[in-house]
């Protein structure tokens, strides 16, 4: 979208050719912002101001250079740049009578410069002395340098120096954007109302992921989801206002936070992931990217940006390898037809997408935008449904539980009835010949059959007396039966 921003459907777009690029046709308010991409005047070993630079003046050592692009290993007489040295841009653009404020966007260049914009120096980076041991700016991605001015009817000029003496090149290495000033400050607070709305859906999947893990402890998804979420937040604020000081790191540099950031929050997303599938993503894999992160904070506060600048690109080059693990743990979650796989599909692969445009921008290979914190908004959407239908589930299970316990109750509370019924009838019917049985012994020991030996007597008794225990084991069931009767 950024990269079609400023080529309108049917609008051929103007491009500079020998130094000169004409604007007279082009209408900044229907047709918007236009790149002053194509040839420039390239003065080789040279640093001139406007005033060097005259109609009588001999422009032999002129030449003419692509921009956006780097000169190293460009020819120049025959001779190939080498990467350090000092040049001089030009490029005179021919405007109508359109007389509002202009705004010129300057995204990198390496690495020092001083830009004139009409004669009148507007902007200046670094320090263009060889002798001189100030440390040259950083050239951070999101840095972005605007400088205003009313364009003249006829020709107008910029003329842009560059000195380089600690990259591996000098020169422009992406487009010059020229624009009504409206247009930019409402692309300005366009860009600011967009990350203050990613902000507050970050921190609110954020807090909702971190209060669902503390009512269900057993869900540690929820956790490491949430903690991803705040620190791309932070992340996406430190953008628009650095929270942390330029001093905290020796040497000092002010990217700090933005480095951290994007170290710590790989090893949660991989958590949040392997808490989801954790029978389909190895330990080893969660457990390397966490030492390497471990390993990574520390040294970036005692580094140069530079250094920090290079592995951060070792960093990157792991999260392609990342990238490309986790698809395939999504890839086999759908072979096994794991529970909401199909819905992790969709809310993933928009955070997938978003991490290798933002990996290529930030190794300056796309000029797009950061979009992660884009995909990870819907991936919280996702989650958030997963999250809701996960305790929809958990809830009509309790209730179906719920249901068989009760059916299994009244099942239960039948068979004790009958339970107690066939006591009852039993014991009635056990009374009856129990007291005959004991009628009888007794009888018989008083001699109702006559004299009786001493061994006969003996079986009588004790066939008396377990039938009073009997009977006594009788008329108790038939009390318990009588009291449960009264409950």
């Amino acid at each position: 979208m950024t990269g079609c921003g400023y080529n309108p459907a049917g609008k051929t777009r103007p491009v500079a050719h020998r130094g000169v690029i004409d604007l007279r046709g082009w209408d900044f308010n229907k047709d918007g912002g236009v790149t002053l991409d194509g040839e420039w005047e390239f003065y080789w070993n040279r640093l001139l101001k406007p005033s060097d630079i005259t109609p009588s003046a001999a422009r032999e050592d002129c030449g003419y250079m692509t921009v956006p692009g780097l000169w190293k290993n460009r020819i120049v007489k025959g001779a190939a740049l080498p990467g350090d040295g000092q040049a001089t841009y030009r490029l005179r653009i021919l405007g109508g009578g359109d007389a509002t404020l202009k705004t010129v966007t300057i995204q990198r260049v390496y690495s020092a410069y001083r830009l004139w914009i009409n004669k009148k120096l507007v902007d200046e980076r670094g320090s263009i002395d060889e002798t001189s041991k100030v440390p040259e700016n950083y050239i951070f991605i999101h840095n972005k340098r605007n400088s205003s001015f009313t364009m003249n009817e006829g020709t107008n000029e910029i003329i842009i120096q560059v000195f380089n003496r600690d990259y591996g090149s000098g020169g422009i290495d992406r487009s010059i954007l020229l624009e009504n000033n409206a247009n930019f400050e409402q692309n300005m607070k366009r860009s600011y109302t967009i990350d203050m709305v990613l902000f507050g859906l970050l921190i609110f999947a954020s807090v909702i992921n971190i209060l669902s893990y503390f009512f269900r402890r057993q869900d540690s998804a929820s956790l490491y989801f949430g903690t991803y979420c705040l620190i791309l937040a932070i992340n996406t604020l430190n953008h628009q206002f650095p929270l942390l000081p330029d001093g905290l790191t020796i040497p000092r540099y002010p990217y700090y936070l933005n480095y951290i950031t994007i170290v710590i929050y790989v090893p949660f997303i991989l958590m949040t992931v392997k808490s989801l599938f954790p029978d389909d993503m190895s330990i080893y894999f969660v457990r390397f990217y966490q030492i390497v992160a471990v390993l990574h904070v520390p040294v970036l506060l005692f580094v140069d940006f530079k250094t920090a600048e290079e592995l951060i690109k070792v960093y990157y080059f792991l999260g392609f390898i990342l990238i490309i693990y986790n698809a395939y743990v999504l890839a086999k979650v759908i072979i096994k037809r794991r529970e909401d796989a199909i819905l992790f599909i969709f809310g993933f692969t928009p955070v997938f997408i978003g991490a290798v445009n933002d990996i290529l921008y930030a190794m300056w290979v796309v000029n797009t935008t950061t979009l992660t914190q884009y995909g990870v908004v819907m991936l919280s959407i996702v989650i958030t449904i997963v999250i809701s239908r996960r305790y929809s589930r958990a809830l009509w299970r309790v209730e179906e539980l719920s249901k068989d316990l009760a059916e299994k109750n009244i099942t239960l509370r039948n068979l004790d009835r009958l339970k107690d019924q066939f006591l009852a009838t039993t014991s009635h019917e056990l009374r009856t010949p129990l007291h005959g049985m004991i009628g009888l012994s007794e009888s018989m020991l008083e001699g109702a059959a006559g004299s009786m030996s001493p061994e006969a007597r003996e079986n009588l008794s004790l066939i008396a007396s377990s039938g009073h225990r009997l009977a006594n084991m009788v008329n108790d069931i038939l009390d318990w039966r009588k009291s449960r009767t009264r409950d």
